[in-house]
């Protein structure tokens, strides 16, 4: 079993939602596509943070024994595309990352989501990172595929972040809001720290970003949260390219499709309806330039970064300072913007 969790950690079980229809296609947020086009210095060939070209369909099936998987087909996927596998944050459903997928997919690249279900025993880091690798073995010998992009939320980065530095075949990392520890799941044998196994890896992934939201509190505590990857990551030099970005206006869960009470009750911070979106915007936008890099596209996530930069200063307004004595990042939070975008 999993270690306890206090009733404010970011890992309590929550209500289960009921999994949506899956969609032909990939809906969007109405307000992102008014904005003002970015400078055409900051264009890509395609723009990730509109929703891709590319038709969706889904399946779901049981895989690696008890690892039940969804996998996002585009209908024509990118030639040589890495695959997209994604581990939810601990006790969050795959199903609550729809989106994300299906906007990864739409962009041309097969994205995979997926939970473990009826473990015996203790549910620790390593039995997790051995059911992904089982998974990983599962779908690479069903496509001509070689390699990976590892992302995830919250113990879901850790969980990656753990599995890059195990897997030859990743060629790149996304980190949404991770945690290394708590004081009820701390450093051990059991749980070991995923920094420490980046800092002790000789790897150089072809692309890393870490998204930091603000407004995660105890869910995210400072020192074994993004920041602290992002730092790992750049002082070892772990990623030719790199990016952080610091949402101030997003919550510990704000990538998520839809939050239950539960969840939303383990981590109380409050962002506003337009940060919200804001915040899965980005994150599926930085998704996708992370898949790109891995496809060989050197500048992508440098482009990205310039968009979403320009993306937020036309969205920029100041319902965002209204609790900024709350700020983790609070002195960078100025004229209404949401985001600090730091590259590498």
């Amino acid at each position: 079993m999993a270690p306890p969790l206090p009733p404010n950690h970011a890992c309590r079980q929550g209500v289960q939602l009921q999994r949506r229809p899956f969609l032909h296609g990939v809906s969007h947020l109405a307000w992102a596509a008014a904005l003002p086009a970015p400078p055409a210095s900051a264009k890509l060939a395609t723009s990730y943070v509109q929703p891709g070209p590319y038709a969706v369909n889904s399946t779901s099936e049981l895989v690696a024994e008890s690892v039940s998987v969804n996998v996002f087909t585009p209908d024509s996927a990118k030639k040589g595309a890495p695959i997209f596998l994604f581990t939810p944050g601990f006790q969050c459903k795959s199903s609550q990352y729809d989106g994300l997928m299906k906007h990864v997919a739409s962009h041309g690249f097969v994205a995979a989501s997926y939970d473990v279900n009826g473990i015996t025993g203790k549910d620790t880091d390593l039995v997790r990172v051995d059911a992904a690798q089982k998974l990983v073995d599962a779908l690479l010998d069903r496509t001509t595929t070689t390699t990976l992009v590892l992302a995830g939320h919250s113990r879901g980065a850790k969980l990656s972040a753990l599995l890059a530095t195990k897997l030859p075949s990743t060629s790149a990392l996304l980190l949404i809001d991770p945690v290394d520890a708590s004081n009820f799941a701390p450093i051990s044998d059991e749980y070991p720290s995923a920094l420490q196994a980046i800092r002790d890896s000789s790897t150089q992934w072809s692309a890393a970003a870490v998204i930091c939201a603000d407004r995660a509190g105890a869910c995210a505590p400072v020192g074994v949260d993004g920041d602290a990857f992002y730092d790992v990551m750049a002082r070892g030099k772990h990623a030719r390219s790199l990016i952080r970005i610091r949402a101030s206006d997003a919550t510990h869960f704000g990538a998520l499709d839809a939050v239950t009470f539960t969840q939303a009750s383990a981590c109380p911070g409050v962002a506003t309806r337009r940060g919200a979106d804001e915040y899965r915007l980005s994150t599926r936008a930085v998704a996708c330039g992370v898949c790109a890099s891995a496809l060989g596209e050197k500048d992508a996530l440098s482009l990205v970064s310039r968009e979403l930069t320009a993306l937020d200063a036309a969205n920029a307004d100041e319902e965002v300072s209204s609790d900024a004595s709350t700020s983790r990042y609070a002195a960078r939070w100025r004229g209404g913007r949401r985001l600090v975008v730091d590259t590498l």
